[in-house]
């Protein structure tokens, strides 16, 4: 019996501290107020996304390209 109980307070708390890691992880997250980027010449696609400012909008930060 007493094995029981200490099985359902385990229980309990394991799905006490779920719930509230839950909550926490549903909280909205701060994006950074700028990204930097570093590339090294071969990707056409990043060259791409800062000719049109796509990634910039994307993130929603200012981007700096390094």
């Amino acid at each position: 019996m007493k094995n029981i109980l200490s099985a359902v307070g385990v229980g309990g708390l394991l799905l006490m501290t779920t719930s509230v890691l839950a909550a926490e992880s549903n909280a909205p997250e701060k994006h950074p107020d700028e990204v930097r980027v570093a590339y090294s010449g071969g990707s056409q696609v990043l060259v791409l996304a800062k000719a049109d400012g796509s990634l910039q909008k994307a993130v929603g930060a200012v981007c700096f390209w390094c």
